[in-house]
């Protein structure tokens, strides 16, 4: 073997080393599963795969934060050739250290307004850490910061826990109806 091959197979096995190593810092984040305690340095950001995703469903990918160090999350879908869709079926808001993205999925599982990828397996987003406002304490700026992330399944636009508050409401109207009805029935004319 000569200096030539070996270096080429050197080189090819560092790219297959590379490419397992990158697809390794990818986190999955998985439907209904929040990913608590997770970190990141302010300027940094992570990416994450969105497995379990079901055919013609609406979700939500949500990061909160506390407002202890001055840093905002921003979540960004990655996407292919059709980045102009994605205002008219993805929907971002943000609010009070909590950010958010809502986008419906189509008959074949994919994201609605993105082109599948032969590249990723799953749809991705990014999370982004970015440095916002003064601290008190300038080494809070070199300090990771903690977030909690979710991807959670949505009842048109609206997440399932609702169902269980309005069941709690229902319950409630109709033992207060049980009690109030039977105690004015005898006043009525």
């Amino acid at each position: 073997p000569t200096l030539q091959s070996n270096m080429r197979v050197f080189l090819c096995l560092l790219a297959v080393v590379g490419a397992v190593l990158c697809e390794s810092l990818l986190h999955e984040l998985a439907v209904d599963r929040p990913l608590d305690f997770e970190a990141l340095l302010p300027g940094t950001s992570r990416t994450y795969e969105l497995t379990h995703i079901q055919p013609n469903s609406h979700y939500e990918v949500r990061v909160s934060y506390a407002a202890t160090t001055p840093t905002t999350f921003k979540i960004y879908l990655e996407h292919d050739e059709s980045a102009d869709n994605l205002g008219e079926k993805a929907s971002h808001r943000e609010l009070l250290n909590v950010d958010k993205i809502m986008f419906t999925t189509d008959e074949k599982g994919h994201i609605d307004g993105h082109k599948k990828s032969h590249a990723h397996k799953h749809p991705r987003v990014t999370v982004l850490a970015e440095h916002a406002g003064v601290s008190w304490d300038p080494a809070l700026s070199e300090r990771s910061v903690t977030y909690n992330i979710v991807l959670e399944s949505l009842l048109h636009g609206a997440p399932y826990d609702v169902l269980n508050i309005g069941a709690v409401i229902a319950v409630g109207l109709i033992v207060i109806m049980s009690i109030i009805i039977p105690q004015m029935a005898p006043r009525l004319p």
